[in-house]
């Protein structure tokens, strides 16, 4: 996909859900930190390790077991986002591929990265529709991003 000033900021930098700029040196960082506000990676892939590393720590250090939980630190309202809103999108994209029927709503337990692969990668897709206003999923970079974190965690 080329990217032009009219493709959303998170694409652009190769951070499809915007995580801010902090003292974290993330794998893939791009070395030239140009947006003052969002890390930029130089290839999609890190941006997406970097998004599933976050949910992971939120998940086993923080005890965010929920979607609810997750975006809400995620995406408070302090800082201007509509969580609410963004809660039930991505609820309601997670029920459409909940496996085996499984009920998923705002406060069921989603389970750890390991038990549950697939409601996390339907849960960064949701949010990166979510994040950037379109879907641009670049689905080989989402599965690599996962299977890095997924390797960092497990090693």
């Amino acid at each position: 996909m080329e990217k032009t000033n009219n493709t959303p900021r998170g694409i652009r930098n190769n951070n499809p859900l915007n995580i801010r700029r902090t003292s974290t040196q993330w794998e893939g960082l791009h070395p030239v930190q140009a947006d003052r506000e969002f890390c930029q990676f130089i290839d999609m892939k890190y941006g997406y390790r970097a998004a599933f590393r976050l949910l992971m720590k939120y998940y086993r250090k923080y005890g965010l077991h929920s979607v609810q939980a997750i975006i809400n630190r995620w995406a408070p309202p302090s800082d201007g986002n509509a969580t609410n809103a963004y809660v039930k999108q991505v609820v309601n994209d997670l029920a459409k591929t909940a496996p085996g029927g499984v009920f998923i709503g705002p406060t069921s337990d989603i389970g750890y990265i390991t038990e549950t692969p697939m409601l996390w990668i339907m849960m960064v897709v949701s949010m990166t529709v979510v994040e950037n206003g379109q879907n641009n999923i670049n689905t080989t970079a989402l599965l690599q991003g996962f299977a890095l974190a997924v390797y960092d965690e497990v090693r």
